[in-house]
């Protein structure tokens, strides 16, 4: 697990550093259910996933966009919601083809 944030507890508490878990990164739709799989268990295991979608905030948004390769993320999406993001990805690479 990689943190982000300053290494000071002093100005950053802990609970204010992003946790990026080790989840293998959204390439196509042959690793689309694993990544999917994983990413929902982590979520929910911080209390950021309900209603089988990411929690429409930053910390989610920014732990779903940093397990995607970087050639899956659209321009769009620096405006788009979590939520928005993740139905996305899910019309894209969560249906066989």
């Amino acid at each position: 697990m990689r943190f982000l944030g300053r290494s000071s507890s002093k100005f950053y508490p802990v609970e204010s550093r992003v946790q990026v878990p080790n989840i293998p990164k959204l390439a196509d739709n042959n690793n689309y259910w694993p990544w999917r799989i994983l990413l929902r268990s982590y979520l929910d295991a911080v209390g950021l996933w309900s209603n089988n979608h990411p929690d429409d905030c930053p910390r989610s948004k920014f732990i779903l966009l940093s397990t995607l390769e970087t050639w899956l993320i659209l321009r769009e999406y620096e405006t788009k919601t979590a939520v928005d993001i993740f139905n996305d990805l899910e019309t894209r690479y969560g249906t066989r083809k």
